[in-house]
């Protein structure tokens, strides 16, 4: 099971909703009451439909924390993965946190023209603190997200082509259908059908290839295995 540890205000910034109870604060620190938020998989997994805030629990072998917030659930690896229970603790009452700390920072300018501000304040912190990688969230979701835009590029081309070669084969056959009835049109026009009712004859026998063909191939891909 994952765990998180953030600082105060890191809900906010992100856009993580809270759901229920409350987010961290200044006063979660070393010295405080040992807290812990957990989202909603992990609030259904473990609780079901009972109210987890105010519930004791304790991981890797650390001391009980208190349930004091119930966050929304976050696709971490990507839109197309099922989240998973994970708890969020407070980056202070975690000690030797060996993980590689992530800065989130919410501006109402342009992203990349605080890069360098950002980059300053970090080093008057720790100046052998690197700070690289900086992408905006549009550029993350872009990159969580692009194997399926590409395959669903791809699938679009196909079906583009896959329309094209069927529309070619209707004219291909409505043609052959034509002129093996010419004669038969025009006796028709000959003993009073007008040119519309014809057209209509030949549009409606073309119309019901086409209602055959997207019958069949909404069957096949039903019956086809996913």
């Amino acid at each position: 099971m994952n765990y998180r540890p953030v600082s105060a205000g890191y809900f906010e910034t992100i856009g993580v909703p809270i759901e229920r109870g409350r987010s961290f604060t200044a006063a979660d620190n070393e010295d405080g009451p040992l807290v812990v938020i957990v989202n909603q998989s992990m609030a259904r997994a473990f609780w079901g439909s009972r109210n987890p805030i105010g519930q004791r629990l304790r991981f890797d072998e650390q001391n009980w924390r208190t349930v004091v917030g119930i966050a929304g659930d976050v696709h971490h690896e990507g839109l197309s993965t099922k989240p998973e229970p994970e708890m969020y603790v407070p980056y202070a009452q975690v000690p030797n946190v060996e993980a590689r700390p992530t800065i989130v920072l919410r501006t109402s300018i342009e992203p990349a023209s605080v890069a360098t501000a950002l980059r300053q304040a970090v080093s008057q912190v720790d100046p052998n603190v690197p700070l690289d990688q900086i992408q905006t969230m549009k550029q993350v979701v872009a990159i969580s997200v692009g194997q399926s835009r590409f395959r669903t590029s791809v699938l679009l081309v196909f079906a583009f082509l896959a329309l094209f070669v069927a529309s070619i084969g209707l004219y291909g056959v409505m043609s052959y259908v034509v002129s093996q009835r010419t004669r038969e049109f025009g006796i028709r026009m000959a003993i009073g059908a007008g040119s519309g009712s014809v057209l209509r004859l030949v549009l409606g026998q073309a119309a019901q290839l086409v209602g055959m063909g997207i019958f069949l191939g909404l069957l096949g891909a039903r019956c086809s295995p996913v």
